[in-house]
């Protein structure tokens, strides 16, 4: 039996070399820029702490990026170092990099396997500032080789293999004390394993684990664990590792055994923390998070705001400042409203504009996705969708409703372009998203920053971050967004109509809320430090 994870992505599915790009997008600060950065990380009363932090992801942005997996993983490393943590990050080299960046240093090391040993070679070299690891493998069933960052049902044996590499490599590099942040599934066998095999080799003080997204947990047969990988205690490891509602008698979850032997688990958002407990959203791994509940946490994702900055962003042609009039920031975004609309054929009007980035997945609601579109049409709105789906019937039926409602008020854009994604977000007066679960969500909080108020279904991370206008039992100075509760298209609907009508008949209110969203602080300082306090706690 091969393993049977639904691979993530479908046309994003893929790597970007972004430092190769001719358009690729640049950052300078200014020495203010740099003095006020120090002048705020002095007043957070950072702690420090003296292990090296190891981030071992299968995605990392811009350069292997299918979701937000690799924003997150890039964006908190970032913010980490500026802390002045010591930081390193694992990737493995995929075929679909073409190019490393400049490497710094090469180191040869091998894994055995059943009784033969497999060359392994890790390349140091940058990316955003940070000290990233390529690991690429001459295995003999060629890991890591395919065009594409996700293989299917052969990635359960690659990222085991990944995680082998990982643990292999630290041990041969052994000269400090470590501390594993491993994320998602694809890593989540490196506690295990270390547990079994590593742990009087390497001095590591902790592992954290981040679930991303619990509906991906890593099925596989636990044929495919080599037999001598785990040594004495593979009748014992191996049992916490059954899947909960195996399909095949000798079927494994690699996400549960991350939870079971790490030694805190993180979610990315603290809503989802407490969903996951729950049969509904638990995905049969309820029970065994319930019994490990003393050791989960959720800590709110962020976005890199120099990564995420309408006032210097070289793919919008009208920047903006939080700090600017309102006036400005309104002539700025229709500016970028008319470049999008001569870009994709929309006529060129100042209707309001309703866009969804998404994959096309049960998840992110595409029967929402579609019927919000349709409905802003009918209330004399314009609409815009970016995003493909993995599923071919999905796919194919957006792509019959493209055809269907041609018209020059509505555009489907099915291929992933990053460029376009961040004019689009310049550009947008409402960005939906209608989730039937979101464990974080990052679409939301860049619409914020780029001046596009989020019309989202309170669920998960999204109820932690979007507060709705009309809500009397919130905060005035939170309320950013709008939000509905029932995942159904009349619910959806009844929101964006009081979205729209604002937005026409009370443009100040409208104004006010744009302005809110964008001065609005979900950069990753703050949750930076709150993942240094459990690094603290690990530490002994």
């Amino acid at each position: 039996m091969e393993g049977f994870e639904p691979p993530r992505g479908g046309t994003k599915n893929r790597c970007l070399t972004a430092w190769l790009h001719p358009n690729a997008v640049t950052f300078t600060k200014t020495l203010m820029d740099v003095i006020s950065e120090f002048e705020l990380f002095a007043r957070m009363d950072i702690v420090d702490i003296n292990m090296k932090i190891i981030q071992i992801a299968a995605e990392l942005a811009p350069i292997a990026k299918v979701g937000g997996l690799g924003d997150v993983v890039i964006g908190l490393s970032r913010a980490l170092l500026k802390m002045g943590q010591k930081l390193e990050i694992f990737l493995p080299k995929y075929a679909c990099i073409p190019t490393l960046p400049p490497i710094k240093k090469t180191v040869t090391f091998t894994c055995i396997e059943e009784g033969r040993e497999i060359q392994n070679t890790a390349h140091l070299g940058e990316v955003e500032g940070c000290d990233v690891w390529f690991f690429q493998t001459q295995h003999p069933e060629g890991y890591f080789h395919e065009k594409t960052i996700y293989a299917g049902d052969n990635d359960p044996k690659r990222f085991l293999y990944f995680c082998h590499m990982a643990l292999e490599f630290l041990k041969k590099e052994n000269q400090e004390e470590y501390l594993l942040h491993i994320h998602d599934w694809h890593t989540a066998f490196i506690p295990p394993l270390y547990h079994a095999a590593y742990s009087k080799d390497i001095e590591v003080k902790g592992i954290v684990l981040n679930i991303h997204n619990l509906e991906y947990q890593g099925r596989t047969s636990s044929k495919y664990i080599p037999k001598d990988l785990l040594g004495k205690d593979t009748k014992n490891i191996l049992e916490k590792l059954k899947d909960d509602h195996a399909i095949y008698p000798d079927s494994i979850n690699l996400l549960k055994g991350g939870i079971h032997y790490a030694d805190k688990i993180v979610t990315v958002s603290p809503n989802y923390a407490k969903e996951i407990l729950t049969v509904e959203q638990g995905f049969g791994l309820e029970d065994t998070l319930r019994k490990n509940d003393k050791k989960l946490l959720g800590i709110l994702n962020g976005i890199d705001t120099d990564l995420w900055n309408p006032e210097t962003d070289p793919h919008i042609p009208a920047h903006f400042r939080p700090s600017d009039p309102i006036e400005v920031i309104i002539q700025k975004k229709r500016e970028n409203k008319k470049e999008l609309q001569r870009k994709i054929g929309l006529k060129e009007e100042n209707k309001p504009l309703v866009s969804c980035i998404s994959r096309l997945v049960p998840q992110k609601g595409p029967e929402l996705i579609l019927g919000g579109l349709i409905y802003s049409l009918s209330q004399n709105g314009q609409a815009c969708f970016l995003g493909s789906s993995p599923i071919d019937t999905l796919q194919k039926k957006f792509e019959t409703f493209q055809k269907e409602l041609f018209s020059k008020e509505i555009h489907f854009h099915f291929q992933y372009d990053e460029e376009f994604s961040r004019l689009l977000y310049a550009a947008s007066d409402f960005i939906l998203v209608p989730s039937l679960f979101e464990p974080c969500g990052l679409t939301q909080l860049i619409s914020l920053r780029y001046g596009a108020v989020p019309i989202v279904r309170r669920t998960g991370g999204l109820a932690d971050t979007v507060f709705d206008i009309d809500n009397n039992h919130i905060n005035e100075e939170k309320k950013n967004g709008y939000t509905f509760d029932s995942f159904s298209l009349s619910a959806l609907e009844e929101t964006l109509l009081r979205a729209l009508m604002r937005y026409k008949q009370h443009p100040e209110e409208h104004q006010k809320l744009l302005l809110k969203g964008i001065r609005s602080d979900f950069g990753w300082e703050k949750s930076a430090k709150e993942y240094l306090k459990i690094y603290q706690s690990l530490q002994g």
